[in-house]
């Protein structure tokens, strides 16, 4: 059986390249490899098309390759073939195709992920099927084998575990999550209640509601009718819980009145025992609508508290992964660190059955390069430097004559003789280096950390020097852009990089332009300059956060006839993508080495990035100097006394008072700036006019930091409001930012809940993933279960960001480690119903207006077996139950986006049907931003005592399709 596939494979092999494929070869690398079903060869890759460099040659018409395992066995695609006869028809018809038939009808009738993902040299390389990839075969399957497989991976790959494969940044921001998780322990009921606190909106002037009374109904335990009393708004729930407490005890000095809470009907939220009745959202919507006042009174021990954190969760590691399952990612993720070493484990396999036999060498050096190429495509198709002239030595090698020794033997080039190392011997070392250097860059780029980290053992400090002395001007090399697609090679004939210098959104050097190239192959497609960029300006001139902006241009192929659009072949550059990457770590150390950077490119349209795409890379070197470039700030100046400062004069005082007076620093001239940073000690006087003086500084170099930062230091403390200035994109200063998160501590969780989304947005505009805004918001999502919530819905949103959304994936992640099983299984439930529906809205807005109904009704029965095993949360307000849908009363509107109703039974059988609206293709952040300014202008209104009866409806943008869920009073939007 064997001899009938070695025929077929030479069968095959021959229509293909017009040659037999060599017996010998099939020999040793059946013998090399571990025992697997019979297999055909792997076409050999030829001496020198691998290193054609012709930027201009046509590609060619590509075959598919006979697949390799991750342990190095090239294995049979499973295919229509039953017979192996029928193998060898499928291989004469795809060496029909490579000779020139369209490929076109074949891709079609294969699954999606068999396709091939972009183009190659030689034989193509898919990147799930052909490759048996062991981490893409679900979420569920990655993350346990992440979290399984880190402890297991053999000793020879123990440097996939080390530092050096670790992204250092995200290892210290999950040192701060674990600090942070510990400052909020278990057993804290303050901060840990387990339960739903109802909002508060405290107001300034209380005499304005004193005299006004409103009647409360309170259900108490073992009473059939509850306690009906009138009460003034401005009482104390403590207050009402006494006198509910009087119909209940006779004597309440026995009773501990902190240890019972006032529940609203039809809602798991209690009121804030601190906090004045009508303080209440939840009372001031009652009396909006002129209804009454429903509560329930209960003891801290029989309310449900099943969100609130255990000692299990507190004791949990911090896997950031671990709960990202069902997350939709931006970009696919095809490997972890066990299947890495599965791949290794390949490619040592046949390094060893080269080494073995020496007389075949030159023909099994190209299993190892092919393995070599199926490792870099799981890797994103990226190819170093080191791995290209690792290939050529290897190459060269092993084309190296024979030579006879002084003793008369001949001795090979892959042999040994007398213990020295042979060329090929030296060579596959080498090439080894270069593959454990890729997958050590590739790790610590794209790849979580091992969630159980080894206690990091005291570095030997390098030395370093101070950033304001250097005198050397900032380089870097552009090398190559990894992975472009299809359709990049045959649109665009060349490619250029703009490099911008940025700080505070600005330009500090004249953006520099790279040369333009074509597109290369050596393994794979690719653009490549390998040209040192130099910055003509000094390194001690840098601020702390200044970017570096990379922006990748096409040049259309006017000859093109594949071209994505032919109104474009007479444009100018287009916009292909961007990277960033800052100049100083979150160490405060200068960029060194190589960084691979993921290209993105703003979205088509209004709409959300529908499916999952793959990395398109940019290799960029930084050089290694001896010593390591710390960026140290200058020493603290002072900063004059307000009474000893001459007064200003009366008109330049008023245009100063006119111009901080000013909503923002949009439309500010130069003359206006100088004025204000002139008078910059007077304006503090001034309320809110820090963030415009602080934006009329005219440097932000490494000279300014004294003066900007005791300015900073000295201002009067800003209200949280007006703090939420410094958080923009003008200012990238750690120091302004940090100084910001601080007064904006002073608001309460209810008031911060009204600003949630413009500080998670703010996120983006920070320097690194270790700052004082992600931990402030994750401290106060600890302690207040509607903050995490609403945290965990806007984050899940923003993870689609093309550009911030792998930051965005560690924040989420760092949520879902410190939040506690209880809450993350609510959340989880939350997720999968939004799924649900919005599966369901999709087929009812794309059925024909006379089945709808019919659809609506089915799908509606298939969501109710969600509810058959569990009560589920609602996304707009965690205080919100349902047990299970009213099919009956469920409909959809006659709009052009056909939204749903959809109606919920209350789990609490004293509350009222929940009915939301559920909309499919229309992105609704923009009703979230209008709805939310309301809300806000309402709340001011209420602290000043003005009570003009708004009620706002609750927005939730999910991350399925471009929807969201929405409701009000009476529950519809």
């Amino acid at each position: 059986m064997a001899k009938l596939f070695d025929k077929i494979a030479s069968t095959s092999e021959y229509l293909k390249n017009g040659r037999s494929a060599s017996t010998d070869l099939e020999s040793v690398g059946v013998k090399a490899l571990s025992p697997k079903p019979p297999a055909s060869e792997a076409p050999s890759i030829s001496r020198f098309e691998w290193l054609d460099l012709d930027p201009l040659s046509k590609r060619k018409a590509e075959c598919e390759e006979a697949p390799c395992a991750p342990d190095g066995s090239v294995t049979v695609k499973p295919g229509p073939a039953g017979d192996p006869w029928d193998a060898v028809l499928l291989d004469e018809s795809e060496g029909g195709a490579a000779s020139g038939a369209p490929l076109n009808e074949e891709r079609s009738q294969r699954p999606a992920s068999t396709q091939l993902r972009r183009a190659s040299t030689g034989t193509a390389v898919t990147r799930s099927h052909s490759l048996n990839i062991p981490a893409a075969s679900s979420p569920h399957s990655q993350n346990r084998q992440d979290k399984e497989g880190n402890g297991k991976l053999s000793a020879k790959y123990s440097f996939l575990q080390e530092m050096e494969a670790q992204n250092e940044e995200v290892v210290a921001f999950c040192e701060d999550i674990a600090a942070l998780r510990s400052k909020f322990p278990y057993d804290d009921v303050v901060t840990n209640p387990g339960y739903v606190l109802s909002p508060v909106i405290p107001q300034r002037d209380m005499n304005s509601d004193r005299g006004s009374s409103v009647k409360v109904s309170i259900e108490t335990p073992g009473s059939q009718e509850p306690v009906t009393f009138t009460c003034d708004v401005s009482s104390p729930v403590e207050l009402l819980i006494m006198q509910a407490l009087c119909w209940v005890h006779d004597d309440l000095n026995q009773v501990n009145i902190g240890s019972y809470i006032l529940k609203v009907f039809g809602q798991e939220e209690a009121l804030q025992n601190k906090h004045s009745l009508g303080s209440h959202e939840y009372v001031q919507d009652c009396r909006k609508w002129e209804a009454e006042i429903k509560l329930q009174l209960l003891s801290q021990g029989t309310i449900r508290r099943d969100l609130a954190r255990t000692a299990e969760d507190d004791s949990a590691p911090i896997s950031l992964e671990e709960y990202l399952c069902h997350i939709e990612r931006l970009f696919k993720e095809t490997i972890s660190r066990q299947s890495l070493s599965d791949y290794l484990d390949g490619y040592h396999n046949q390094v060893s059955a080269c080494l073995q036999n020496e007389n075949t060498q030159y023909k099994t050096v190209d299993l190892v390069i092919q393995t070599v190429k199926n490792f870099c495509c799981v890797l994103d198709e990226v190819e170093t430097l080191a791995i290209t002239e690792a290939v050529k030595r290897v190459k060269r090698a092993v084309n190296l004559p024979r030579t006879k020794t002084s003793e008369g033997s001949v001795k090979s080039s892959g042999g040994s003789t007398n213990g020295c190392v042979s060329p090929v011997e030296e060579s596959l070392a080498g090439l080894t280096a270069a593959v454990h250097g890729l997958a050590t860059l590739y790790l610590r780029s794209f790849c979580p950390i091992v969630s159980q980290q080894p206690e990091r053992q005291p570095e030997e400090g390098r030395s370093s020097k101070e950033a304001s002395g250097t005198t050397d001007h900032l380089q870097f090399t552009l090398f190559a852009v990894h992975g472009i697609p299809n359709a990049w090679v045959s649109s665009y004939e060349k490619y250029y990089l703009m490099c911008a210098l940025t700080h505070n959104g600005r330009n500090l050097f004249k953006p520099v332009q790279s040369k333009k190239v074509g597109t290369y192959k050596s393994f794979f497609y690719h653009i490549k300059w390998d040209e040192l960029i130099n910055f003509p300006i000094a390194v001690a001139l840098l601020p702390l956060e200044s970017m570096l902006i990379l922006s990748l241009y096409g040049i259309l192929n006017q000859n093109a006839t594949s071209s994505p659009d032919s109104n474009k072949q007479h444009k100018g550059p287009e916009l292909l993508g961007k990277a960033s990457v800052p100049l100083f770590n979150f160490q405060r150390v200068l960029a060194q080495g190589t960084k691979l950077l993921p290209l993105w490119a703003p979205l088509p349209g209004p709409g959300r990035r529908k499916a999952q795409t793959e990395r398109i890379i940019l290799q960029v070197d930084f050089p290694t100097p001896a010593l390591d470039v710390l960026y140290v700030g200058p020493q603290p100046a002072s900063c004059p006394d307000p009474q000893s400062l001459e007064s200003l004069d009366p008109d330049l005082k008023r245009r100063a008072e006119k111009l901080c007076g000013r909503a923002s620093t949009f439309g500010l001239t130069r003359a206006d700036r100088q004025l204000l940073w002139d008078s910059r000690h007077h304006c503090r006087a001034f309320e809110g006019s820090l963030p415009k003086v602080l934006a009329s500084a005219p440097s932000w170099d490494w000279g300014s930091m004294a003066e900007i930062h005791a300015l900073l230091h000295h201002w009067p403390p800003l209200s949280p409001v007006s703090a939420l200035e410094l958080l923009d994109s003008k200012f990238a200063d750690t120091e302004v930012r940090n100084m910001a998160v601080t007064w904006i501590e002073g608001s309460s969780d209810d008031e911060l809940a009204d600003y949630l989304p413009q500080l998670v947005q703010a996120l983006k505009f920070e320097c690194h993933l270790k700052n004082a805004l992600v931990m402030f918001l994750l401290s106060r999502a600890q302690g207040n279960i509607n903050i995490a919530h609403h945290l965990y819905w806007l984050l899940r949103d923003a993870v689609q960001d093309p550009c911030f959304g792998a930051r965005y994936e560690t924040v989420l992640g760092a949520l879902l480690c410190l939040c506690g099983a209880g809450l993350r299984a609510e959340l989880d439930k939350q997720t999968r119903l939004v799924q649900l529906l919005g599966a369901l809205a999709e087929k009812v807005r794309q059925a024909s207006g006379s089945t709808r109904q019919a659809v609506l009704q089915d799908g509606l029965e298939r969501a109710q077996s969600f509810f058959h095993t569990h009560t589920c949360r609602l996304p707009l307000s965690p205080s919100l139950v349902a047990k299970e849908l009213n099919i009956k009363a469920c409909s959809f509107f006659n709009s052009n986006a056909v939204p749903l109703k959809i109606a919920l039974v209350n789990a609490d059988p004293l509350g009222e049907e929940i009915n939301v609206m559920f909309k499919v293709g229309e992105d609704l952040r923009q009703d979230m931003l209008a709805l939310q300014m309301i809300r806000i202008m309402d709340r001011i209104w209420l602290q000043e005592g003005l009570d003009l009866r708004i009620s706002t409806a609750k927005i939730v943008s999910s991350l399925t399709s471009p929807s969201g869920i929405s409701t009000g009073k009476d529950q519809q939007a």
